[in-house]
């Protein structure tokens, strides 16, 4: 296993997840975010950072989308296949 070089940013820049986030897209898109494990051993998928970043922003436009369609919606739950791509 190979440990990436690590590559820093100033604090004040990245003051919420979707800030590091968007930092992490545009300097490591490629890199891995989160590994999926069978069995809490077996690698069954990874996600980079760029996917990350895309699966998030459809996410996020999901509701507005919802809630465009449905004005009474006081709330709204997301039940989403993490194997789908």
């Amino acid at each position: 296993m190979t440990l990436s070089k690590r590559i820093s940013a100033s604090s004040s820049a990245l003051s919420s997840w979707v800030d590091l986030l968007r930092w992490r897209v545009t300097q490591q898109p490629e890199q891995r975010a989160y590994t999926f494990l069978t069995d809490g051993e077996i690698e069954r998928d990874h996600l980079s950072y760029a996917d990350l970043d895309s699966q998030a922003r459809v996410i996020g436009a999901l509701p507005a989308y919802i809630v465009e369609l449905l004005p009474s919606l006081s709330t709204l739950l997301l039940l989403l296949d993490p194997t789908a791509r």
